[in-house]
């Protein structure tokens, strides 16, 4: 018999060990229960009951409401995560009676990103390193632009390891029958279908138009004839798939994703990537 959130986490009554790949963020270590019905999550005086995601989607932008009716767990998790941050911020450092919600959370993660810093040496590595985007400046002329870059890069990885670890180790409970009717219609996908085929694959995330992402259509391409049926690569365009880039957290793209054969990311790059720095990470993956 479990007997606390902390014995039922140990068993493996979380939402990744029973419905794997639908959460990258605070909800992929919940719990799952059956819940008072109505309810779909539960954290402390957090509640968030079927109906409030229903007029979260009647609210939504018409363009992506038929996206967002196969990705109601996406809502649930972006509804779970705005009311759990508001809950900590307020418990932490309190509330100006003139904040709104969105002012009290964007103060509460603007702390959190500020001890993000770029070092000289990680400008460098990244100029050596990204030579195809900088087209042919110096050093000196594009720095600044790579420290920004870098340091909203660093701030945004601060802000998801906060929120990740929010799921970690704050009591959420999810409902285990409203999970399951939404993991089938969630992972219909051709990210997903590829992740769940058994076979290493590489996701471009990206748009037509984009010039670094143009540029990775023949590199692609060349992946398809060498690796043929032992490799997937998929290529998703994110303005016709605003959701699924969201759920894959693509805030810039081109972005490259490569999972393992069980699905697992074992790398993420963002930007132009060449063939030749393809193939290594290929080649870790068991594709020589």
């Amino acid at each position: 018999m479990v007997s606390s959130y902390q014995d039922a986490v140990a068993a493996s009554e979380t939402l990744e060990n029973q419905f794997p790949g639908l959460s990258n963020g605070l909800l992929k270590s919940a719990l799952l229960s059956d819940l008072p019905e109505g309810v779909i999550l539960e954290s402390g005086s957090v509640i968030v009951r079927d109906n409030d995601i229903i007029s979260t989607l009647n609210q939504s932008d018409p363009r992506i409401r038929s996206q967002l009716e196969r990705n109601l767990f996406f809502l649930l998790e972006q509804t779970a995560t705005r009311m759990i941050i508001i809950s900590e911020a307020q418990a932490t450092g309190g509330k100006d009676q003139k904040e709104n919600e969105r002012e009290l959370i964007g103060r509460h993660l603007a702390e959190i990103a500020e001890k993000a810093q770029v070092t000289d040496s990680e400008l460098k590595a990244f100029y050596d390193g990204n030579q195809e985007m900088v087209g042919g400046a110096s050093f000196d002329q594009v720095k600044e632009p790579i420290r920004q870059l870098l340091l909203q890069q660093k701030k945004e990885a601060l802000i998801g390891e906060y929120i990740q670890n929010l799921g970690q180790n704050r009591e959420v409970t999810l409902d285990r029958s409203w999970v399951e009717k939404q993991y089938a219609l969630a992972l219909d996908n051709p990210v997903d279908k590829a992740r769940q085929s058994g076979k290493p694959t590489m996701v471009e995330f990206g748009a037509t138009g984009c010039i670094p992402c143009d540029m990775m259509q023949p590199i692609l391409e060349s992946l398809r004839m060498k690796f043929g049926s032992k490799l997937n690569v998929v290529f998703v365009q994110v303005r016709e798939q605003q959701i699924l880039g969201a759920r894959y957290g693509i805030r810039s793209i081109p972005v490259q994703v490569f999972f393992d054969a069980q699905g697992r990311e074992v790398f993420r790059h963002e930007g132009f990537l060449p063939e030749e720095k393809i193939l290594p990470i290929l080649k870790d993956m068991g594709l020589g």
